[in-house]
């Protein structure tokens, strides 16, 4: 039996203290099940060389780190590494190379380009032979005459490390036990004391908390509350074995959501970015999640909502847990590297 053809793709990444971490882990994903299926792999990246490292990326075969403030398509060092690793996909994920006309630039210069893109009217007028926006499902009527020659939409194409795939068997106690506290790299609303003063005011008995402290956060702490017991964790590569012990997720409107839906996870989501919009309705649209704004999060009102639907309600919450689990199995990789032929 003949083995199967492989080929070189290309990664073309933002992250860092600006960008954040969700389109390095994002994109970590799709990298790894394409090196598992035997091709080879090349990064790009506009922020810290050693950020894929730090990540747990799979190995590349050669690293290029961009320079800020120029067009990454026209810019002297991502031309000569293309041309010195030339690639047959280039995968594209991050907004600098969307505004700076990158994704349209390298489509011209011979490659097949996959990107991702958050909001879905954007992601109809990309031009890239496949558009992924795992937020939200594109109806076709819209999709029918978009740019991309095909656009992947709605969180069966969501990007969930495998190691949250394997603990989906394990469910979230009846009762509220444990509970995870995670907002991104950096955390630039500064929620995560909100996030503790709300489980301390509206959560009953004595928790234990698992908070995750980002490379780029600007407040290092410490963080305590009076009734429950904190446990800090500092830039961990993976939130698998943390979450898989919560019964309660608390976090932004971002990708760590469909790594909780995909656990069946009950969530607390925070819109905490303008590109967090449609992740927050398809998880309110389900029932998936407990949704709110950055502003409204210490609200009052929302302290109340949440301990009359999440805190004092086994039933609601584990409803809830049911239906996020339902958006999300943990296979958008693979969906995503066969519709790439590869």
């Amino acid at each position: 039996m003949a083995k199967p053809e492989t080929f070189r793709v290309a990664f073309l990444i933002e992250g860092g203290e600006t960008a954040g971490l969700g389109h390095v882990e994002r994109s970590k994903v799709l990298a790894t099940e394409l090196a598992r299926r035997g091709h080879r792999l090349t990064a790009a990246v506009r922020g810290p060389e050693g950020i894929l490292a730090e990540r747990g990326w799979p190995d590349t075969d050669a690293l290029c780190v961009l320079p800020r403030g120029v067009p990454a398509a026209g810019s002297d060092e991502l031309s000569g590494f293309l041309s010195d690793n030339p690639p047959a996909w280039v995968c594209i994920d991050g907004y600098g190379f969307r505004d700076d006309g990158s994704i349209k630039a390298l489509g011209n210069q011979g490659p097949r380009t996959l990107a991702f893109e958050d909001d879905s009217d954007t992601a109809c007028q990309l031009s890239a032979n496949i558009v992924i926006n795992q937020n939200t499902r594109i109806p076709d009527a819209r999709t029918r005459d978009a740019a991309a020659e095909k656009i992947l939409s709605g969180p069966e194409f969501a990007l969930v490390d495998d190691a949250f795939r394997r603990a989906r068997s394990q469910r979230p106690a009846n009762e509220l036990k444990r509970a995870l506290i995670t907002l991104g790299g950096s955390d630039p609303m500064g929620l995560t004391r909100p996030a503790l003063d709300l489980l301390e005011r509206a959560a009953p008995g004595e928790l234990e908390i698992d908070l995750v402290v980002g490379p780029y956060f600007s407040d290092r702490g410490p963080f305590e509350t009076q009734r429950h017991n904190v446990t800090i964790h500092q830039a961990p590569r993976t939130l698998a074995p943390l979450m898989a012990e919560a019964d309660l997720v608390i976090t932004a409107a971002g990708t760590t959501c469909w790594q909780a839906c995909c656990l069946g996870r009950p969530i607390i989501a925070i819109v905490a970015a303008a590109n967090q919009h449609e992740v927050a309705r398809t998880l309110d649209d389900a029932g998936a999640a407990l949704v709110c704004s950055a502003e409204d999060f210490a609200a009052p009102d929302f302290i109340l909502r949440a301990e009359a639907n999440l805190f004092e309600n086994n039933t609601i919450r584990q409803a809830m847990a049911d239906k996020a689990r339902a958006l999300v199995d943990g296979r958008g990789a693979k969906r995503i590297a066969d519709a790439m032929g590869l």
